[in-house]
């Protein structure tokens, strides 16, 4: 599966104060740090042979997106920040007319966020989103049996 994941407040803190990673490789390579239990999630997911990629409405650089993972150990396959999103979005034939992400104009089968919005616009436009609230603790879990269900 391709999957995608949202930044922030996501995988980044945002406006609530969700546990961080304690693990660091590379401390040096960004000031930010990932949500608690993400290096273990990726991990898994990476050894089920999923492709992994960021898909945030932020204007991180790509390089700073890969950096915040490498910081953990840890890969991304892409990503796609705000402004390659309305790029590929104004040059494609996409009758999206939503207002936030649109996961299948880049081949995404999930997408993990954490905004409602974006929950409501997948089940119109018929679109695979995990909405996942900033306080849940059991979000790992949540995921991983959301890509089960969909491998079935």
């Amino acid at each position: 599966m391709k999957i995608a994941f949202d930044l922030d407040g996501t995988l980044v803190r945002e406006s609530h104060d969700f546990p961080l990673e304690n693990q660091v490789v590379h401390e040096h390579l960004s000031n930010e740090n990932l949500r608690e239990g993400t290096v273990g999630i990726w991990q898994q997911l990476r050894e089920a042979g999923h492709e992994l990629w960021v898909y945030t409405f932020s204007y991180r650089a790509i390089d700073r997106i890969e950096d915040l993972f490498r910081k953990y150990g840890l890969t991304i396959d892409g990503a796609i920040n705000y402004q390659i999103h309305e790029e590929t979005l104004r040059t494609s034939q996409s009758n999206f007319a939503g207002y936030w992400k649109y996961p299948p104009m880049f081949g995404f089968d999930l997408l993990i966020d954490n905004m409602e919005e974006i929950a409501r616009e997948g089940k119109e436009y018929r679109f695979e989103v995990l909405w996942l609230k900033e306080n849940d603790t059991d979000w790992g879990q949540k995921v991983l049996d959301r890509v089960y269900i969909l491998n079935l």
